[in-house]
């Protein structure tokens, strides 16, 4: 199979909620693309950071931090801190941060991340999105419920316009309804 076979269906597997199947699938795509690109190319950090995804969502969230900071290293003096990609994995390691730890610094990381990506791909592109919806999980986690109310909804406002609405308008009630089920349950 070609690699991008492999990685492709890594991610459907991850999709499937297959985590192992996906996990053998990006460490084989990773490794070859490792050896045939370098551990600098922009295919090798994209298949990184997205095992790294499958390691969290697997709860090997230690190992999946480990990936993120060195991809956010590379990324960062690659293509510099500002691009989509390096702010995606900023976003992506706060996320895994939120879950293993006090909640502040990741809080802190995805509002700039999220008022980065809005000033450079808008409030609509599905990195945004995607961003918000980690920025108002942890918000919530943290038991910040008042200010995840308030992502929640503006997440819900900018999904209508979206260009991926349906998925977006999906994730931003399911976001709005599991933190007005949490401020219920506090009173």
């Amino acid at each position: 199979q070609s690699l991008t076979v492999v990685f492709n269906q890594g991610l459907i597997y991850a999709d499937q909620g297959e985590h192992a199947r996906s996990r053998a699938m990006l460490e084989e795509a990773y490794q070859a693309r490792r050896e045939e690109l370098g551990d600098d190319h922009p295919y090798t950090l994209s298949i990184m950071s997205e095992l790294a995804t499958v390691l969290h969502d697997m709860g090997a969230s230690d190992e999946a931090k480990q990936l993120l900071d060195q991809c956010l290293l590379t990324r960062t003096r690659v293509l510099g801190p500002n691009h989509p990609d390096t702010l995606r994995t900023r976003a992506n390691r706060a996320a895994v941060l939120a879950a293993i730890g006090p909640p502040d610094e990741p809080i802190i990381t995805l509002r700039a991340v999220l008022e980065l990506q809005q000033s450079g791909v808008g409030p609509e592109h599905p990195q945004s999105q995607f961003t918000m919806l980690q920025l108002g999980r942890a918000l919530r986690d943290a038991k910040r419920l008042d200010e995840a109310e308030a992502v929640a909804r503006a997440f819900v406002a900018i999904s209508a316009s979206a260009p991926n609405a349906k998925s977006a308008m999906h994730n931003a009630n399911t976001l709005l309804e599991s933190v007005l089920e949490a401020q219920a349950a506090r009173e």
